[in-house]
C-alpha cells in the first residue's frame, strides 16, 4: 500500500517542477484523490501507534485516544497540522518499523520477574 502513496506523490511532485510535460488534469485529479485517501488510511495507522504508546506509559487507552482526536479538529492551526504530520508519517513508518512491538518484547519479561 506504500504505492499508493509514492506513485501519486511522484506524480504531483512531477507535474509542479515542471518536468513531466503537460499532463492531463484527470490524472492530476486522480492523482491527488489516492494520495489523500491513502494518506488518511496512515493518518488512522498512525493514532494506532500513539495510542499503544501512551498505553505502555500507563496512560488509559480511553484518555490516550481522546488525547489523540482532540488536535485532529485543530488542523486548521499550525500545531494541529504539524501533529497530523507527524502521526501520518508514523503510520507510513510503521508498515517497515513495527513500532507496536518494539520493546515489547523486554519489557513483558520485566513485568513478570517483578
Amino acid at each position: 500500500l506504500v504505492w499508493l502513496v509514492t506513485l501519486p506523490l511522484f506524480v504531483l511532485v512531477l507535474d509542479n517542477t515542471g518536468w513531466s510535460g503537460e499532463v492531463d488534469p484527470w490524472i492530476l485529479d486522480l492523482a491527488l484523490n489516492t494520495l489523500l485517501v491513502s494518506l488518511a488510511v496512515y493518518l488512522f495507522q498512525g493514532l494506532l501507534v500513539f495510542v499503544e504508546r501512551l498505553g505502555r506509559v500507563g496512560v488509559p487507552k480511553a484518555l490516550a485516544a481522546v488525547l489523540m482526536v482532540l488536535p485532529l479538529f485543530f488542523l486548521a492551526n499550525a500545531i494541529g497540522f504539524g501533529f497530523c504530520l507527524a502521526v501520518t508519517m508514523s503510520g507510513l513508518l510503521d508498515i517497515w518499523f513495527d513500532f507496536r512491538k518494539i520493546n515489547k518484547i523486554g519489557r513483558d519479561d520485566k513485568r513478570s520477574r517483578s
